[in-house]
């Protein structure tokens, strides 16, 4: 008899979580507009890890990155659309964790902008998920100047929510930033991509530029 462990509404998998040994797969990652970690095995010592750190960097992702097999040592990683990311190795005997190194450690993630999660309905219905950034101490500010930033690929790639460095320059400039994942994207699962297909010049462009133009009107 088949169950179904994980399925996404919106996402599709992001990556998979293996257990310490490498031999099996404790939760599952993807990116419903932000960093989302489901847990397969509950009961697995790399769950309660997961369980027992995440609390410890609210509004942050963490994520496992290295491991001995048997887990008593653990390098994790803590991320956000405002810090590049921080390096930790955690000691199961000690129950402590350390920091030891930073990305990109002169940024200051207080003076960084916020990168936030919006949903956008193409002009045939589809609906598309993308990323809304505004200079910090103006996020509610309207009418701001506009870039809409596109992707690379034109396929299988996605903007995601994370720190992004031509995002906090714009912003930084006084600009919104508008990121859509325009159909042929990768993210959110293999139809979503497929829709994509032989519409680059059509479609695909049709959802980068509606939503442009929308948008010199509204940020």
């Amino acid at each position: 008899t088949l169950s179904t462990l994980w399925s996404g509404e919106e996402a599709g998998v992001d990556a998979l979580v293996t257990s310490f040994d490498q031999r099996d797969i404790v939760a599952v990652r993807s990116m419903p507009g932000r960093p989302a970690t489901t847990l397969i095995q509950h009961d697995a010592p790399e769950s309660k890890l997961l369980a027992l750190l995440s609390p410890q960097f609210p509004g942050e992702d963490v994520s496992l990155r290295s491991s001995t097999t048997d887990g008593d040592k653990v390098v994790f990683l803590v991320s956000s659309d405002r810090n590049p990311g921080q390096f930790y190795l955690y000691d199961a005997k000690a129950r402590k964790a350390s920091f030891l190194f930073g990305r990109m450690p002169w940024i200051k993630p207080q003076q960084m902008a916020h990168m936030e999660p919006i949903s956008l309905k193409a002009r045939d219905g589809l609906t598309l998920h993308g990323y809304l950034t505004r200079p910090i101490g103006k996020e509610e500010a309207k009418n701001l100047p506009l870039v809409v930033l596109v992707h690379g690929g034109p396929f299988g790639v996605w903007d995601n929510w994370d720190f992004d460095t031509d995002v906090q320059l714009l912003a930084s400039r006084g600009y919104a930033v508008l990121q859509v994942n325009f159909r042929g994207s990768g993210g959110y699962g293999y139809e979503f991509m497929r829709a994509g297909y032989r519409e680059w010049g059509g479609k695909m462009q049709d959802d980068l530029m509606q939503h442009g133009v929308v948008g010199l009107g509204m940020w």
